[in-house]
């Protein structure tokens, strides 16, 4: 049996974020979560094997902790529990619908980030995350919707706008996807996000395709 210190071992959080903003978990979900769902004293259990409970706040960030670890089914049912617990819980809503969506569980993913949307409609990654999962649903017009609200909210949000570029780009609409990606690299020449796995960027406004700035390996 495992030893309950070894099951409790801190969350990181300087390591990424696992809602996928790219910022460290300090920075993004534990401060959100901290101010939206102040510790109640409400007690779950995170693990069956050992009965131990521990309070809804501190059950969340073994989930953060598992995810970031890539464990992602163990994080998924401590989410689920949590959700269980505290059906408002925002952040455990949208990281469920975040592994839904890594998992290919695009409809359920869809659930639930909405359902994180509705209960903290200013969270500009949901919106931008929610795109995601629509752009995987191949419904671009609601992909796009997304990214604006997000943008609307945080207009320096970068992964909306990378993937507003995204999408276009996916659309065939080379112009416009090159527009919004080098919009993304002016402002932060370090960001490698607006070409990722996607190579070379061609572009042109006729027939005759030139190789754009974002020729770049995945």
């Amino acid at each position: 049996m495992r030893s309950n210190t070894a099951f409790m071992t801190p969350i990181s959080r300087n390591k990424p974020c696992p809602c996928g903003s790219g910022k460290k978990y300090k920075h993004c979900c534990a401060e959100r979560d901290a101010i939206s769902h102040p510790a109640t004293g409400q007690m779950i259990s995170i693990q069956i094997e050992t009965g131990q409970w521990v309070p809804v706040p501190q059950a969340m960030e073994q989930a953060v902790r598992l995810h970031q670890q890539g464990r992602i089914l163990k994080a998924e049912v401590i989410y689920q529990q949590i959700i269980q617990a505290q059906p408002n819980h925002a952040d455990a809503q949208h990281l469920l619908g975040v592994i839904y969506h890594q998992t290919g569980k695009q409809d359920l993913a869809h659930t639930h980030i909405s359902r994180a949307i509705s209960l903290n409609p200013k969270a500009a990654l949901f919106h931008n995350n929610l795109g995601e999962v629509c752009r995987a649903l191949n419904r671009p017009e609601d992909a796009q919707a997304s990214y604006a609200r997000a943008l609307a909210l945080q207009p320096e949000l970068q992964e909306a706008q990378r993937n507003v570029g995204l999408t276009l780009l996916e659309q065939n609409k080379l112009d416009e996807a090159a527009a919004h990606l080098r919009q993304v690299v002016a402002s932060n020449e370090n960001y490698t996000g607006a070409t990722g796995r996607w190579g070379p960027l061609w572009y042109g406004s006729t027939k005759k395709l030139k190789h754009s700035k974002f020729a770049t390996a995945a």
